[in-house]
């Protein structure tokens, strides 16, 4: 188990978005209206078949175009740290990678699956820097430091590889639908049980 407490915040990711799309159907039980997956493509990254619902991943370089959040547009080079804070996913599915900022503090995960390098490191004026890595499964997450940028609540992940994310906040109401949350809590699940 890498740690017990991944379990936490997207359970209450799914809470908030139950209690929201309450809310939204007036009463008549309808499903919340969260965000929708763009169509992404990727060519040559280190996770090139991210997801069935269609936000975008990781790319080598390339673009990857992700899914609307909901959010609004910061359109800020430099993010705040306060605006970074969150629970940030490149798609579903357990190829995905994670970024968990708080405090300015980053906890970066390679994917949600055997082979995921866990990292610990720091943001500060939109700069991910990451200090150390623990290695899980057979290849070595090499990047050690990231460009941020947030543009309508799409957090873009420039590593100094060439290697570009496009990731969702799973704090934010509507940056994912009720079904992407439970899939993301399902992968959670399976990764907590290893």
């Amino acid at each position: 188990m890498r740690r017990a407490i991944r379990l936490t915040l997207p359970v209450v990711a799914v809470a908030t978005a139950l209690v929201l799309s309450g809310c939204k159907s007036g009463g008549r039980g309808g499903s919340s209206s969260g965000g929708s997956g763009g169509s992404g493509s990727s060519s040559g990254g280190q996770h090139d078949d991210d997801d069935d619902l269609g936000f975008g991943g990781t790319t080598g370089g390339g673009s990857t175009s992700g899914g609307t959040t909901g959010g609004r547009n910061d359109n800020n080079a430099r993010p705040s740290n306060r605006q970074l804070e969150g629970d940030w996913y490149t798609g579903v599915d357990p190829s995905a990678a994670n970024i968990e900022i708080e405090s300015g503090s980053v906890t970066f995960y390679e994917d949600l699956d055997v082979e995921g390098d866990v990292c610990e490191g720091t943001v500060r004026d939109g700069r991910l820097t990451l200090a150390s890595c623990r290695e899980f499964g057979t290849r070595t997450w090499n990047d050690r430091s990231a460009t941020l940028a947030l543009v309508d609540g799409v957090l873009r992940v420039s590593w100094s590889s060439g290697t570009t994310m496009e990731m969702r906040n799973a704090r934010t109401p509507g940056s994912f639908t009720d079904a992407e949350l439970a899939a993301i809590q399902e992968t959670l699940n399976r990764l907590n049980a290893m």
